[in-house]
């Protein structure tokens, strides 16, 4: 993840290169130990497949995502045909057709030096409700020994026992693609030869949707039957060009070089469109484009896409110059070429929305559910103000309940007012589960969302959750994407008020953080979203609030208080967590899943724990004593005298708030400091702030009164 987020940074070409490989590693890694997980499901019987309406181009450009670029770094052929007769809009398990198609087009790559890799989707029966579709992978690879074949798809089996040293993998990819096939009602098989290559072809039963996605690429009338001129040495990817085009209505001339396209060109045959090939030998795809934009034999110059391999940065600059009007990535599809063919025509109006989202985050997805109220069951401070900073940093309206009782009591009396309830599972008073049940009761309640938040990622805790009537799962500590994911898929989009989002300022100068030894500050402001002034704030509140907690733990063992001294370690576990405070993460994690703890172990079994706390305690101290010292120092002569009369307005508003205990009075509070011309009266603002950031209604609320008098009788 952090590799990722480095990636969007500027770096310079060698630095890129560095992440980039640490970032598939990672990936590696993660794949093998998803191997692991996904191999023993299936063998415990407890893999159940997904039945969900899905895109079958967005499969094939989620492995397009993953696998391309490493096809084209080995100068490999990379294709993906998908049959003009196949639907693309189907029903079932896209996550699982995925996995068997990245094992098998993975293997593909990975044992292929020169050639291509070629995916072909087709038809082999089709009922009223049902498809069944047959997938082909070949490659020009080193290819497999037929003795070694029967082999290749048991546990922990590869073709041959150096494999591993040079290719790497677990031999599991195989035997866990072919168990799912068969839950597809499908098989795998292979052919290979020796030193020619490889073809496994797996087929699958799915459903078909009512509305199909073909039926969305239909050109406008003025730009039907367009002449296509097609350029590339490739027959298999000409093939693909040629399906796509034709269901486009379109006519198609393929071209195995430049040369004869150019001739055919400058002979005057009609030609609207040329779509021709970067990397072709002899003359490539640029050299084809210039020369046609400087014949004086062509009256009428078609429009020019070069096709090329994704993220070739050097080819980018060249758009508009010798009459390119476009770059097409390959693998190429149906909705790339439909839109990128509208935008060169100026019909932009009809382009269909891309089937690959690349960041969860994008302000133009999260602004369709701007103004959407949620309800936040959290009892923590630390995992409030981070998932309630997440919320509001994209419009959302967050009321927050510290327990499951109060959250049943505030849907009870508002159901129509959430459209979404985040229900931290580990609740005092009332648990998350027993208030899941509660909520399911009403009948006014039956539909709205409810999305569990906890630190527990183990095994049965999902299907406990839906048993209860939770519909989904996040777990802690938070990923900002993670929450955008869940909001996207649940509440409904729908005109609402909207949310000024005041776009954050970059406060990077003014709230530098020192380099701690302990506390993995890169990971703590990736988990608040880089929001620094939250972060800082975090750090500030941990130093003051848990330094006893401890002492605190054995007391609730010693008086035999097992679930209190859990809470108290769960709670720590999550606030770590969210700081970046790693090895204190881990420590909570390994006391949380033991057993209990004997009296007589205490305080050696805590030794480890407490000395992790104490070093993270002592790194905060001198930053901390400098942010206060920065408090009290701040000049209050800078600031122009308030006008009391609209400050009392204001404070009453907040009285209000803080009577009916209203989280919005933070966002008054902050709208408050963030005026001009408070004046000598910062400072009490300030302690207001600091109670209401510990959620103490009652204590700022007497502050807020005392004001109130301060300002009426002077």
């Amino acid at each position: 993840g952090l590799s990722q987020l480095a990636l969007k940074t500027n770096l310079n070409s060698q630095q890129k290169d560095y992440i980039s490989k640490v970032n598939l590693s990672g990936k590696s890694l993660l794949g093998i130990i998803n191997d692991i997980l996904d191999f023993s499901q299936i063998e415990a019987g407890k893999l159940v497949l997904e039945s969900v309406e899905f895109d079958l181009e967005k499969v094939f450009q989620d492995l397009e995502n993953m696998l391309a670029i490493k096809a084209f770094d080995k100068g490999l052929e990379f294709v993906i045909r998908i049959a003009p007769d196949v639907p693309l809009s189907l029903i079932g398990d896209p996550l699982r057709l995925g996995q068997i198609l990245i094992n098998l087009v993975n293997n593909a790559i990975k044992f292929t030096k020169d050639g291509e890799v070629i995916i072909y989707a087709f038809l082999k029966k089709k009922t009223k409700k049902n498809v069944t579709l047959v997938f082909r992978i070949s490659d020009t690879g080193i290819g497999i020994e037929r003795s070694k074949v029967e082999d290749l798809f048991g546990s922990f089996s590869q073709a041959d026992n150096s494999t591993t040293r040079q290719y790497g993998g677990t031999g599991l990819g195989l035997a866990i693609s072919k168990k799912l096939a068969k839950s597809m009602h499908g098989n795998i098989e292979v052919q290979s030869t020796p030193g020619i290559g490889s073809e496994f072809t797996f087929n699958a039963t799915l459903g078909i949707s009512k509305k199909q996605k073909r039926d969305l690429f239909v050109l406008p009338q003025n730009i039907q039957e367009l002449n296509v001129f097609v350029c590339d040495n490739n027959v298999t990817t000409q093939a693909v060009y040629k399906d796509i085009l034709v269901s486009f209505r379109c006519k198609v001339r393929l071209f195995s070089n430049g040369h004869d396209l150019l001739e055919a060109v400058e002979n005057g045959e009609p030609c609207n469109l040329a779509i021709i090939d970067w990397y072709m030998p002899d003359m490539d795809g640029v050299q084809t484009a210039q020369k046609i934009h400087e014949s004086s034999k062509i009256k009428t110059f078609p429009h020019i896409i070069i096709c090329t391999k994704p993220n070739n940065e050097s080819l980018i600059e060249l758009v508009n110059q010798f009459g390119i009007n476009a770059f097409l990535n390959k693998p190429i599809n149906c909705t790339s070429l439909f839109n990128i063919i509208l935008k060169i025509y100026e019909r932009t109006d009809l382009v269909i929305p891309s089937t690959t989202i690349d960041n969860l985050s994008d302000e133009a997805q999260i602004a369709q559910i701007n103004g959407a109220s949620i309800l936040l069951v959290e009892d923590n401070e630390v995992n409030q103000q981070v998932a309630k900073e997440i919320l509001e940093s994209v419009g959302c309206r967050v009321e927050i309940a510290v327990n499951g009782l109060e959250a049943v009591q505030a849907l009870l009396n508002f159901p129509l007012k959430y459209e979404l309830v985040l229900m931290d599972i580990q609740r005092p008073v009332m648990d998350g589960f027993l208030a899941s049940v509660r909520i399911r009761e009403n009948p006014a309640l039956k539909s709205i969302p409810i999305v569990a938040i906890t630190a527990d990622a183990i095994v049965g805790i999902k299907e406990k959750c839906i048993q209860v009537g939770m519909n989904d799962i996040i777990t802690k500590p938070f990923e900002p994407d993670q929450i955008y994911t869940i909001l996207l898929k649940y509440i409904q989009i729908k005109e609402r008020k909207k949310v000024d989002v005041v776009p954050r300022v970059n406060n990077n100068d003014e709230l530098q953080l020192p380099v701690f030894n302990y506390i993995d500050t890169n990971e703590g402001l990736r988990r608040v979203n880089k929001n620094r002034e939250l972060y800082v704030k975090l750090i500030r509140n941990f130093y003051k609030n848990y330094n006893g907690i401890i002492n605190q733990v054995i007391e609730a063992y010693i008086s035999e208080n097992q679930l209190l001294a859990k809470r108290l370690i769960h709670t720590l576990k999550g606030i770590s967590g969210n700081l970046g405070a790693k090895a204190i993460y881990a420590i909570c994690l390994e006391l949380e899943l033991s057993e209990g703890l004997n009296k007589e172990d205490l305080v050696s079994v805590l030794e480890p724990l407490r000395n992790e706390l104490t070093h993270v305690f002592n790194e905060i101290a001198p930053y901390n004593q400098l942010m206060e010292k920065m408090e009290i120092e701040e000049p209050l002569t800078n600031f122009v005298q308030v006008n009391e009369h609209e400050l009392i307005k204001i404070l009453l508003i907040l009285k209000n708030q803080l009577e009916r205990s209203d989280a919005d009075s933070i966002d008054t509070i902050k709208n408050l400091l963030n005026q001009t011309g408070v004046g000598n009266h910062r400072n009490i603002i300030l302690k207001i702030e600091t109670e209401l950031n510990q959620y103490n209604f009652d204590a700022a609320l007497k502050l807020v009164d005392s004001f109130i008098e301060t300002l009426n009788n002077g």
